[in-house]
């Protein structure tokens, strides 16, 4: 996620991977890496289509963004079409509409 960061120009607050570590309380951006899709699962948020699976290799994170008070969620946004006829959704990575998950448009729901 470092180097993630970096190409952003987001300081990284990971101590254990940057000498430039960014005490959380006073960042206001994390980023998190979810290997193991443990966030995903508790999220409800697995990308587990087989279109997505088999050109990914494994299941993924569907693109999101979340606003967090005090450690509460108040605010998620998911990019993904709507279901179709089978019950899959038909853009179910959100790359045919990924605005709702972009800054300027997801702060209008906080």
């Amino acid at each position: 996620m470092g180097a993630w960061a970096t190409a952003q120009d987001i300081d990284d607050n990971d101590k254990r991977a940057s000498a430039r570590y960014v005490a959380r309380a006073d960042h206001k951006v994390t980023l998190l890496a979810d290997a193991r899709c443990e966030l995903a699962k508790a999220l409800d948020l697995v990308l587990d289509h087989p279109n997505n699976l088999h050109d990914l290799g494994g299941p993924r994170m569907k693109r999101f963004a979340a606003f967090y008070d005090d450690g509460v969620l108040t605010s998620l946004s998911v990019a993904e079409g709507p279901k179709g006829a089978d019950g899959l959704h038909s853009d179910p990575a959100g790359d045919d509409a990924p605005e709702s998950t972009f800054a300027e448009n997801f702060l209008k729901t906080i």
